[in-house]
């Protein structure tokens, strides 16, 4: 295998190889079409995952995939099942989109979506969730999906 996947493979533990996206009673969908290529999910949470000097803020996984005649997928996502801080929620998503930094060559080119799944957004919280996360000096606004829902 080569490619976005095989080269992040290299730098990763196994330990931190995750098989599906949920946490805390929250599931985000993996559907699979015909220009899926292959896909890694890290989860970000395992204590062998230590890429970032900010360790108590991180998102719960980083999703990357290969698009055949496209810019590979990349989201940081982050997993409510109740309710949540927006400030925080900015500062997991940005842990992740520097993990991404760090882990991805910059000869890829990437479609990056940091993405918040949630049952329901406290109404305090909606207007703060219009923060975005910078990704190689792009500011990309968080992507808001409920539980259950396929991955954008």
């Amino acid at each position: 295998m080569t490619g976005l996947v095989a080269t992040v493979l290299n730098k990763i533990p196994a330990s931190c190889i995750a098989t599906g996206l949920n946490k805390e009673g929250c599931t985000v969908r993996l559907a699979r079409t015909p220009s899926s290529g292959p896909r890694l999910i890290i989860d970000l949470d395992k204590p062998s995952s230590h890429w970032d000097a900010n360790q108590g803020r991180r998102c719960d996984y980083l999703f990357l995939e290969e698009v055949p005649n496209n810019p590979n997928r990349v989201r940081p996502i982050e997993l409510k099942k109740g309710g949540f801080d927006a400030s925080v929620v900015k500062i997991q998503l940005q842990a992740g989109a520097r993990v991404a930094e760090r882990l991805i060559p910059t000869k890829y080119a990437v479609d990056f979506l940091p993405v918040l799944a949630s049952e329901s957004v406290p109404k305090a919280e909606r207007k703060r969730m219009r923060d975005s996360v910078r990704f190689r000096n792009h500011y990309i606004p968080i992507r808001r999906i409920r539980c259950r829902a396929p991955l954008p």
